[in-house]
């Protein structure tokens, strides 16, 4: 147990200084600041420090090997993943177990932690499927949609009472002209408000998973950010230059959307380094499978009254 002092916390609205008392791989608590703390203490003397990064990546489905695998992470590693979720394709019903057991043993050999969903047709949303899902623990599915009646035609309420012991998250992949997918969009989110089924959009424009789909999926607060009970998963920028730039910046908004898409100087998993400046240490089988019990458990008011106020405005 150690603690991790002097940070400087950049996260999705805010900055702060903060101080971590580390345990395992794990923040065990949060605070402002720890003058009394007599153990082993690691100064981070200003450092910029913001929440390790979560991405979808379906490149690692390509065929090649370990040497595609790896080389595909050690660029996650770059731009600050330490987790990576990933959606494998899924035909028809009986492929489900061997597709997810096949890339859940292929994914042993990864460095970054990692979850795994599914990609399906929209014929495939229907109750014998989702229950499988659930029964395996698959939190989030990402449904192939071109037309409108792919939409229509699912059983809405049969799927909506299916999902109530276990609520994984069913995401839209659009297939058609960015018009029609936007009148598709309209439609989706109109249905999954009504029968309360957590869906996300924003994946179609961004591989780096928001904090509402972190908590619609379940990986919220283990993953996506640093308070007690989370991963110490982190990125932070060292470099004198940047750190200078930043204190002449006294912390504005500017500044934390600057540290979004900087590539970052270390990056962090569970208390490991797996990248200083340009070295990157890859560590085959480091990463761990994460198991959601629950999808949605800390998923806040707030982001269901804004997914509606957004359903609502696209009405008019």
């Amino acid at each position: 147990m150690y603690l991790l002092d002097k940070v400087i916390k950049v996260d999705e609205k805010r900055v702060k200084d903060r101080c971590f008392i580390v345990e395992e791989g794990r923040v065990r608590y949060a605070t402002t600041t720890f003058k009394q703390w007599n153990k082993k203490r690691v100064s981070m003397n200003g450092t910029v420090l913001c929440s390790g990064r979560v991405y979808f990546d379906d490149s690692l489905l390509y065929e090649g090997g370990d040497d595609i695998l790896y080389e595909r992470q050690k660029q996650l590693i770059k731009d600050g993943c330490t987790t990576v979720a990933i959606a494998p394709h899924v035909k028809y019903e009986s492929e489900l177990a061997n597709v997810y057991h096949n890339w859940n043993a292929y994914l042993k050999k990864s460095t970054i932690d990692y979850v795994i969903g599914l990609t399906i047709p929209a014929y495939l949303i229907r109750m014998s499927f989702i229950r499988k899902c659930q029964n395996m623990l698959i939190p989030y599915l990402k449904v192939e949609l071109t037309t409108e009646e792919d939409i229509h035609s699912i059983k809405w309420t049969h799927i909506s009472h299916t999902l109530l012991h276990y609520p994984l998250a069913i995401i839209p992949v659009f297939q058609a002209s960015t018009k029609r997918a936007k009148s598709l969009e309209v439609i989706w989110r109109k249905y999954c408000l009504d029968y309360g089924i957590h869906t996300d959009l924003d994946s179609q424009y961004s591989n780096r998973i928001n904090k509402s789909l972190l908590q619609k999926i379940g990986l919220f607060p283990q993953k996506g950010t640093l308070i007690a009970g989370s991963d110490l998963d982190y990125i932070a920028y060292v470099d004198r230059k940047r750190k200078k730039r930043y204190e002449e910046r006294k912390r504005t908004a500017r500044d934390i959307e600057h540290y979004k898409h900087e590539e970052p100087d270390l990056v962090v998993l569970r208390g490991r380094i797996l990248k200083v400046l340009n070295e990157i240490d890859l560590k085959p089988g480091f990463g761990q499978p994460i198991q959601i019990i629950r999808p949605g458990r800390f998923l806040s008011m707030n982001d269901l009254m804004e997914q509606e106020n957004h359903v609502y405005r696209s009405s008019y």
